[in-house]
């Protein structure tokens, strides 16, 4: 078992699955219906094997109802890396 350090404000990177990029889909159309007076920034629709970028609390606020026991991981193999700013 490897045991490391990270700040929540670090970059966290993934490779979605197909029910993971659907469902990063699906949330970001759901924030621009829900705040159309924002204008869209960055991408909408999003693929199966696509690499997604964004700080790590970030990435559990999004998938956090995804990530429960039972369910399939919205990850390539459940994998998580991140980009630490933290000295080892």
């Amino acid at each position: 078992m490897n045991i490391f350090s990270f700040n929540h404000n670090d970059y966290a990177i993934v490779t979605l699955t197909k029910e993971g990029a659907k469902y990063l889909s699906m949330k970001r159309k759901e924030f621009y219906d829900t705040y159309p007076q924002i204008r869209i920034r960055g991408k909408e629709i999003f693929l199966e094997g696509e690499v997604y970028k964004d700080q790590f609390w970030r990435l559990m606020n999004i998938f956090g109802e995804e990530m429960q026991l039972g369910m399939m991981s919205p990850f390539e193999s459940g994998k998580i890396t991140i980009e630490s700013s933290l000295e080892s």
